[in-house]
């Protein structure tokens, strides 16, 4: 058994939307599919995620399907075909709710933008690769100044990093699309520009009554860290959310873009010692979009990914509307196999970290994880999810989570090293049968290691025991 620890996200879309190229997909090493509700309708969503299952099932390798909602993004509006071209120097109009019949205004989708900007405030468009400065506001509009220029399509993001803007993390489109992703059977639910625990507790009291309705389990909740105020209540959203995404783009344009990298690399500490998976995304092989093969900087920025011990990296415009989608999975494939076998993947054992009994049980399988004594640790009565404390030194050998439905199996698939093992009857405790089982299924042999088996009793509590492959 030999999977990379790190489990690869892709975001589907028209290049990867089709049944054979969702196949090769997973066999290159996708694990996750991101459906991104930005962009999209109804029709197209059920038929990609049909198509998903289909793969999975061709190919017999489990797909965790994570649904992005778009939030409150703000962007522009219908530029036409052609877009606009925005030339160093030029003055535009931005507005909203008003018509502007002069050439070169600019549609946005937020009500408020001459209430927020002032003179000086900047403008960024298209994840900031153009910039504008606010030079006057009248009435609705207001008028800017081109600082760096390109070329502008409609629907592209607008971010205003000056100014002091309070939106609802949890839209009305939304709350919509939410509902549809638990009909549809999504594994994750992922809320955009979350800047509190709120927004988390709402979705997920929309998540039980939608689920409920449609018989279905109810998916997991994902906060998207992506604005500076999010950072600012971070203890409350780890305690609100199942899981992280740290998205890099938005934050890069509200932060310093020097802090991101100690943002990323703080998130995944705080994440694992949380015990909730952490995906980082954004212009992970953005090249890759255009060209088959990656520059070092990417090549660089998924190995430290790795070196920081988080759960996922994704693949977002590579898969989705990208030239080369499966070279793009392949790749990073590579790289996280690579780094996960060199020594500096290991993450420090610190004695001084063990503050309690699951903390020590975790530092003791990570000392048999070195010494190569261990060939997994399986979770066994938990629910679903593996076990918060397990995993915090990053074992190299696999959390084989045992779960009794395919719903569970994919919602444990995106923690780092998980490896789901469907049962028809929830297991509690160790039993022969089922080592015998776990043995053939994973295809272990006997060489000296051992199976950690951890069980939660119902009455006798956790209970941590090793046999002999």
């Amino acid at each position: 058994m030999k999977e990379n620890q790190t489990k690869i996200i892709c975001t589907l879309g028209p290049a990867s939307d089709q049944v054979p190229i969702l196949s090769r997909l997973l066999q290159a090493g996708m694990q996750i599919g991101r459906l991104n509700f930005s962009f999209g309708e109804y029709h197209y969503f059920e038929k990609l995620i049909k198509n998903a299952r289909v793969a999975e099932k061709k190919t017999g390798l489990p797909l965790t399907l994570l649904q992005d909602l778009g939030g409150p993004k703000m962007r522009v509006g219908d530029l036409g075909e052609a877009g606009l071209e925005l030339i160093v120097g030029q003055i535009h109009s931005f507005y909203f709710g008003v018509k502007l019949s002069q050439a070169g205004a600019i549609p946005v989708s937020y009500p408020k933008i001459a209430t927020h900007l002032k003179p000086g405030d900047r403008l960024l468009l298209d994840d900031g690769s153009i910039e504008l400065e606010a030079i006057g506001v009248k009435g609705k509009t207001v008028q800017a100044r081109v600082m760096s220029g390109g070329h502008l399509i409609s629907k592209k993001g607008l971010n205003l990093p000056d100014s002091k803007i309070q939106l609802n993390p949890l839209t009305d489109k939304d709350k919509a699309d939410l509902k549809f992703g638990v009909q549809a059977g999504v594994d994750w639910i992922c809320l955009s520009f979350v800047d509190g625990a709120e927004c988390l507790e709402e979705a997920r009291t929309l998540v039980a009554k939608a689920a409920k309705l449609a018989n279905l389990p109810p998916p997991k909740i994902m906060a998207k860290i992506e604005r500076s105020a999010a950072l600012e209540k971070l203890p409350q959203i780890i305690a609100a959310a199942d899981g992280l995404l740290l998205g890099r783009g938005d934050l890069g344009l509200e932060i310093p873009y020097a802090d991101v990298p100690l943002i990323q690399k703080d998130l995944a500490e705080k994440a694992r010692l949380a015990g909730l998976p952490l995906i980082v995304a954004t212009h992970m092989l953005e090249s890759m979009r255009n060209h088959p093969r990656a520059t070092r900087a990417e090549v660089s920025d998924i190995a430290n990914a790795v070196f920081d011990g988080v759960d996922a990296v994704m693949l977002s415009a590579e898969t989705a509307i990208g030239e080369f989608p499966v070279a793009a999975v392949k790749t990073m494939q590579t790289v996280i196999r690579e780094a996960e076998q060199s020594r500096f993947a290991a993450l420090p054992l610190n004695p001084e970290s063990v503050d309690c009994l699951p903390s020590s049980l975790a530092f003791n399988l990570a000392l048999l994880d070195r010494q190569n004594l261990l060939a997994g640790v399986v979770a066994l009565g938990h629910n679903a999810l593996p076990p918060a404390f397990v995993n915090l030194f990053r074992l190299k050998a696999p959390l084989i989570v045992v779960v009794d439905s395919i719903s569970s199996a994919r919602q444990a698939l995106l923690f780092r090293g998980a490896y789901p093992v469907i049962m028809p009857a929830k297991q509690t405790s160790f039993q022969p049968s089922l080592h015998s089982h776990l043995k053939k299924q994973l295809a272990l042999k006997s060489n000296g290691q051992y199976l950690a088996y951890l069980e939660y009793l119902p009455k006798q509590g956790a209970r941590l025991s090793f046999v002999p492959v």
